[in-house]
């Protein structure tokens, strides 16, 4: 929050998912991935996290911060000491290479070693080809930054950012869009932090949020955060706050409404006719409902389980016709009807689905 002030009016984006736990209403979220940056998954860049709206508001906005945390032992997590400055070199140099000008070497913080630079910097040709190739329109949307990005890292109790090595020099926003990478952890052990709160402080405690949230999300977090500080067993609270999430009022209406352009509709309950149903506690398939379950990303499930779902999601938009609804009985589901609404538009526009 202080940071936050300081930093005003520079955009909040969470990266997912741990940023998400330290950042109150963000202004976006983004998502780059740790595992990205690491030596083994540098064969390629990631093309199915281009963060685009990242892209759009640093040229809105000239300049943005991204929050993100680690585990315990680290000050900054390999998203944004590796992932994200790679990304802004991915970016600089297709930039560049719209103008048809030379680059500037991509920028690292002092702490990743110079044989990874080294290394990374060799790749950076090949993974400008790796996004050309799946979003070949991408020269459109660079050519548009009014300047170069430049990352910028700040940490939990640092007092100056740190601008790459040998640098303290903070950039201008004349001349780059400045991209500061905020760590929230905190470096300290449990004994340091009983000092100073009754709670034991755990670096990296948002990572992984299905093994300990209880079903939590940050959302209800916020939304109940000082009734969940207050309390001696936050735990016990966590069913009841849930419960009432499950309660209120429903996002969607309780009659169909269509999405534009195509044979679909949306409803928070089953209706006569052809229905697609997601996570519903009871009832099965039948010839004119589709049950489907869509678990949270992280839980286990069998390997060809989507291949199954969109397999059954196909079939059924195959076999009727006319208007079919997507139901979505609670508020929690919502993320997962948008992403089956997406893939049965995709499906439509391949197969040639019939009208309505």
């Amino acid at each position: 929050g202080q940071v936050r002030c300081q930093l005003a009016p520079v955009p909040f984006f969470a990266n997912l998912r741990a940023g998400r736990w330290y950042v109150p209403n963000p202004d976006g979220l983004c998502h780059f991935k740790s595992s990205d940056g690491h030596p083994q998954e540098r064969t390629k860049f990631s093309t199915s996290r281009l963060n685009l709206n990242v892209l759009s508001a640093l040229q809105e906005a000239g300049s943005l911060c991204i929050v993100d945390a680690t585990r315990r032992g680290k000050r900054f997590p390999d998203a944004l000491s590796i992932t994200v400055p790679m990304w802004c070199a991915v970016i600089n140099r297709l930039r560049a290479q719209s103008f048809d000008q030379a680059a500037e070497p991509g920028l690292f913080p002092e702490w990743v070693p110079l044989h990874e630079v080294d290394k990374i910097e060799a790749s950076i040709d090949g993974f400008c080809e790796d996004v050309l190739e799946v979003a070949p329109d991408i020269l459109d949307i660079v050519r548009q930054l009014q300047h170069p990005i430049h990352p910028v890292w700040l940490a939990h109790g640092d007092l100056l950012p740190h601008c790459g090595p040998g640098s303290q020099q903070q950039p201008s926003t004349s001349e780059y869009l400045v991209l500061w990478c905020l760590s929230a952890s905190e470096a300290r052990g449990a004994e340091a932090a009983r000092e100073h709160q009754s709670l034991t402080y755990v670096q990296g405690a948002g990572d992984d949020e299905e093994a300990w949230s209880l079903g939590l999300t940050p959302s209800h977090f916020f939304a109940h955060r000082s009734e969940l500080l207050a309390s001696l067993a936050p735990e016990d609270l966590v069913p009841e706050i849930l419960q009432r999430q499950h309660e209120a009022p429903l996002l969607l209406a309780d009659q169909p409404t269509r999405i534009l352009g195509t044979r679909l509709l949306l409803c928070s309950r089953a209706v006569e006719g052809p229905c697609i149903v997601l996570n519903q506690a009871t009832g099965t398939s039948t010839t004119k409902t589709l049950q489907l379950r869509c678990p949270p990303a992280k839980r286990p499930k069998p390997p060809d389980a989507h291949l199954r779902a969109m397999q059954a999601l196909e079939a059924f938009l195959h076999e009727h016709e006319g208007p079919v609804v997507l139901v979505a009985s609670t508020n929690e589901d919502l993320p997962s009807l948008i992403f089956l609404s997406v893939l049965a538009i995709v499906l439509e526009g391949e197969g040639g689905g019939g009208g309505g």
